[in-house]
């Protein structure tokens, strides 16, 4: 269905890309889409991730991200649209419309995206589909029968039927939290009103009367109030073509509207935050269509992000505290505290799935590093016990999947077996970023390292190749080392007469070989490393701070070669949508973006992988004009503009120095390059004499202190 737009342009985009999808309107109105509202139980819950569609890739897919626009995930990739998508009660799965297989259907997923089918099936619009609150049935509008009208299947597609029978239109259904009656949008009375019915069907009671459209009914979580949008206020509600819609909050049997946003254009598709307290909308006031949340109680509302295209149609998750006895998925540590010996070389923690176990999930782990340059290693009694990425353990960053069925999962985070004598030190694992699922308590570990060390131990990465082989990849690759690769570089070293030699000597089996060669230089380090430090240069011309660096070396350490080019991807879309990024370039026009991208290396041009297809090897040439056309056709987006332009091959050389330097930082010393030091290095590098580099930092004061004794 669509009903009033402002913006005519966009409606007739809308209209071509969904080819008929969505065309319920009266001949007398412009018209739009709407958002869905999924049922929410009616005892509120905390607040989840916002779902909603955008054609920010260049055509309308399903995205989620955190209340505060950070987060950002893309759910589906499909040529065809896909629109509207509404959670299931319990915030395991979503409900959405495709135009994939020709025309408007209902499809399900689970929250992470996996398992998408379709329910629907019919040459008609089906859409608009809202939950039970008990998740076992779905209504939705279809004008199968020749206009709109609604219609309740079960959550499977199974058992679709009719429950209105008018000449008018009926559509956008909403069901109660406490499941007793479905709101709905109907012309029955000549404009559109709010109406609410039995799920039979019958008991039709209408709840709005004014001169304008009132549209979009959304109950609060509590089912005391109906949050909707309405032309009321436009200067000519009964006639316009393009309307100023407005947000408004009514009792649930119709009585004390009242506005809460005002803005002289679209303010409309309400959904209220399962707390009750906020609610999310779409708008216009700001250009293109956004993500807004208000408070309930009215004010000034905030923009969720600010990425080019159209984002609208917001949907919220609920996420009760433990299952709320509706057998949804909670996902926890399976205890708060670990201990563990320095000497395991790793904590293991344990993620434990209750509830409903049917669906997959996702959530998201992070260790808690702290600014780890000021640490001194060496003085672990001075660190009132607080273990450090620097010193103690390594940063972990990724993402866990469960399967269907699937109860329990583990992570591990590295642990640096040093020489120094310190004490037991604790440091935190957090859990964030569910989907599929809820987070339960606890959501926080903490780890406690017992120390195994004396005084006097010798200092373990100048004594033990197979610990200065692990820290190779630990510091450099941000993982584990796999088996073949960790024996061979150990026989590598074992060949050696003296596996330390000085940098003047020529050497391809010392530490400083294995180091700088086999890591740095490694095809490996190119995907990662190198990658991410291209994109702070070019995108922020800056040199990234250690904590920056390492979390987002860490995102892209996939398992797989696949997993690191889905990370890759997601890197440079997430680096687009960071408030120093959108305050840099959210006011600039595609044009004057791609400019100052190549302008910073005086490029015209960029011969760089194909941005269609970049982890292929296939490459292109492409001038300033061309990207700036694609960006305006949509055909490119701004993340892949930036990809193309850091992927290149004149900026790939005229960083390569630049980060064989600040990898040595970032890598031996765990810390952010400073000036003078950057710029000594680079002098030594520029003359050829990169072993003297590797063996300046390789052999410091301040990388063995990390480790033990110099």
């Amino acid at each position: 269905m669509r009903h009033h737009r402002n913006n005519l342009r966009r409606l007739a985009i809308m209209t071509l890309t969904l080819s008929g999808l969505l065309v319920f309107a009266t001949a007398s109105h412009a018209t739009r889409t709407s958002a869905p509202v999924s049922a929410i139980r009616t005892t509120p819950g905390a607040n989840g991730r916002i779902a909603y569609d955008s054609n920010r890739d260049g055509n309308h897919e399903i995205y989620t991200v955190n209340p505060d626009g950070s987060g950002v995930a893309r759910l589906t990739i499909d040529p065809a649209g896909d629109f509207l998508p509404v959670w299931s009660p319990d915030g395991t799965r979503i409900a959405f419309i495709s135009t994939r297989d020709g025309n408007a259907e209902i499809y399900l997923m689970n929250a992470d995206g996996s398992n998408q089918r379709r329910l629907t099936n019919n040459p008609a619009v089906d859409e608009y589909p809202t939950w039970s609150p008990d998740g076992k049935q779905i209504a939705f509008d279809s004008d199968r029968d020749g206009n709109y009208e609604i219609y309740v299947m079960n959550a499977d597609g199974g058992q679709q039927t009719r429950i209105t029978n008018h000449r008018a239109d009926d559509a956008i259904p909403r069901w109660s939290p406490d499941g007793k009656r479905i709101a709905f949008t109907s012309d029955r009375d000549g404009n559109y009103e709010i109406y609410t019915m039995t799920p039979a069907g019958i008991g039709v009671s209408r709840l709005t009367s004014s001169p304008g459209d009132d549209l979009v009914a959304s109950w609060s979580p509590d089912g005391s109030r109906l949050a909707f949008d309405t032309t009321r206020d436009d200067p000519n509600p009964a006639g316009c073509a393009v309307c100023n819609h407005e947000i408004y909050l009514m009792n649930a049997d119709g009585s004390n509207p009242n506005r809460i946003t005002d803005s002289p254009g679209f303010d409309g598709d309400p959904a209220w935050s399962p707390d009750g307290k906020q609610i999310a909308f779409d708008s216009e006031r700001d250009g293109d269509n956004k993500i807004y949340v208000v408070s309930a109680g009215g004010g000034v509302p905030v923009r969720l992000n600010a990425s080019a295209g159209i984002d609208e149609l917001p949907d919220w998750q609920a996420l009760p505290g433990g299952d709320g006895g509706t057998g949804a998925s909670v996902l926890q540590f399976s205890q708060a505290s670990y201990q563990v010996s320095e000497g395991e070389g790793r904590a293991t923690l344990t993620i434990t799935r209750t509830g409903d176990t049917t669906v997959a999930a996702t959530l998201s782990y992070r260790t808690a590093d702290a600014d780890t340059f000021t640490v001194g290693c060496a003085d672990g009694a001075n660190n009132q016990g607080g273990a450090y990425a620097r010193c103690d353990f390594a940063t972990a960053v990724g993402t866990l999947r469960f399967a269907p069925g699937e109860t329990s999962r583990q992570v591990a985070v590295p642990l640096i077996d040093d020489g120094h004598d310190e004490g037991a030190e604790t440091f935190q694992l957090r859990l964030g970023n569910p989907t599929g699922a809820t987070l339960g308590a606890p959501d926080t570990a903490i780890i406690t390292i017992q120390d195994n060390d004396a005084a006097g131990a010798p200092n373990p990465v100048m004594t033990s190749f197979p610990f200065f082989v692990r820290q190779q990849y630990l510091d450099f690759l941000s993982r584990e080392p796999d088996t073949n690769g960790f024996n061979a570089w150990l026989g590598v070293l074992s060949t050696c007469a003296d596996a330390n030699t000085g940098p003047k000597v020529s050497s391809q089996c010392d530490r400083i070989y294995v180091s700088g060669e086999g890591f740095f230089r490694s095809q490996e380090f190119q995907l990662k490393g190198f990658y991410v430090f291209r994109f702070y240069r070019l995108a922020f011309n800056r040199l990234p701070e250690y904590t920056e660096i390492v979390s987002d070396m860490s995102f892209v350490a996939g398992a797989t070669a696949e997993e690191v080019y889905a990370r890759k991807a997601q890197l440079a879309t997430s680096i687009t949508e960071r408030a120093e990024f959108q305050t840099l370039y959210a006011g600039m026009t595609d044009a004057q973006f791609v400019e100052t991208l190549l302008g910073r290396y005086g490029l015209a041009q960029v011969t760089t992988p194909d941005p269609a297809q970049p982890d292929t090897g296939v490459k292109v040439t492409l001038a300033s004009a061309e990207l700036a056309n694609r960006l305006r056709a949509g055909t490119l987006t701004r993340a892949q503009v930036l990809r193309a332009v850091a992927d290149s091959d004149a900026v790939g050389a005229r960083e390569f120095n630049n980060a064989f330097v600040g990898m040595q930082y970032y890598g031996y010393l765990r810390r952010k390059p400073d000036d003078e030091g950057l710029r000594a290095w680079l002098d030594v590098l520029q003359a050829g004499d990169a072993r003297t580099m590797v063996d300046g930092f390789l052999n410091s004061v301040e990388y063995k202190l990390r480790f033990g004794q110099p």
